[in-house]
């Protein structure tokens, strides 16, 4: 599991004169990210004010509470009220000719993964739920990374030296790519790059991410019940692509997890088991592999956290992206 060390424990005076004394203590997610410099005291005003150093090889992404962000500013100013348990996070920043690819750490655990129409009292419940979703069963997950956006047209460009995309843009998610393009051309090229070893997610560790891991607040979509806060899809879209990482992002500060394009995931496609399983990558054979997420093009009910679908790895669709996993 990735380490997220407890920083420091810091009192202060609510007040000038004989106040309570109030705790601010700060978790840096991942611990080796960065650091948080001292606490000044606004002692008329009962505040705070935290300010964020990030790292070589890191960038700085959000303050949060409880798993609802805080600030992205790198200085925040803390109404001291009562004791604040606050959480600075960190994404790792990786250079591919001039182009960042930024890597959100996921802690490791465990998760329902499916949904169920049948009872509203039952693990994850969602009337829109449908059979390629059931059973809901239960999976226990290694630590990982994943994309903080899906990968952009700049990213590939930078890469591969062109630009399969339908509709151009730096900023937007590149599109019309193949499961075999990304898999056999793309990333060992990536790779190479950089001496890592990106791949795609397995359909678990993106489930697992989009419904905000152990921060998830049990929403459809991804970290919240209003689908317009969170992703692009037919109502919003306009009926076409846009931009990575506009809207609010889920509980762990990933971007377009539903919605935008559809994201290819590692694994062949095969009806879910009710066994429990640890690390699942799909059955070993198939004719198809998974895609997950929903895109612009589609209605609401595609773009939830359990929604699935699939496709020939040969596939090319102008709705149809990815995200990396490491």
């Amino acid at each position: 599991m990735v380490a997220a060390a407890l920083w420091a424990v810091l009192s202060m005076a609510a007040c000038r004169t004989n106040g309570p004394l109030h705790t601010v203590s700060v978790t840096i997610r991942p611990e080796q990210a960065g650091k948080v410099h001292g606490i000044r005291g606004q002692f008329d005003d009962n505040t705070a004010v935290l300010e964020v150093e990030a790292n070589d090889g890191y960038a700085f992404y959000r303050w949060s509470e409880q798993s609802r962000t805080l600030s992205t500013n790198h200085e925040l100013r803390l109404d001291l009220p009562h004791d604040r348990a606050i959480v600075v996070e960190f994404v790792e920043v990786i250079d591919v000719n001039g182009i960042s690819i930024n890597m959100v750490s996921i802690d490791g655990g465990e998760f329902d993964m499916g949904a169920q129409a049948d009872s509203p009292l039952g693990t994850n419940y969602d009337p829109l739920a449908t059979k390629y979703e059931v059973p809901v069963h239960r999976v226990r997950l290694d630590s990982y990374k994943i994309g903080q956006t899906e990968v952009t047209q700049q990213l590939w460009q930078a890469v591969m030296g062109s630009n399969p995309s339908h509709v151009k843009g730096d900023r937007l998610p590149v599109e019309g790519v193949s499961w075999n393009d990304i898999v056999n051309d793309f990333l060992p090229k990536l790779n190479a790059l950089t001496g890592r070893r990106f791949r795609l997610p397995t359909e678990a560790e993106w489930e697992y991410a989009a419904r905000g891991a152990s921060q998830t607040r049990g929403m459809v979509h991804p970290g919240s019940s209003n689908l317009r806060d969170v992703a692009w899809f037919e109502a919003n879209s306009e009926k076409r692509l846009q931009l990575v990482g506009q809207l609010m992002s889920n509980e762990l500060g990933l971007y377009d997890m539903c919605g935008n394009v559809w994201e290819w995931c590692a694994d062949y496609y095969a009806r879910y088991s009710a066994d429990a399983q640890t690390n699942p990558a799909g059955p070993r054979s198939g004719s198809e592999r998974v895609l997950r997420g929903g895109s612009w093009y589609n209605a609401a009910t595609r773009c939830r956290v359990s929604e699935r679908d699939s496709y020939r790895p040969n596939y090319r669709f102008n709705d149809v992206g990815f995200r990396l996993a490491l």
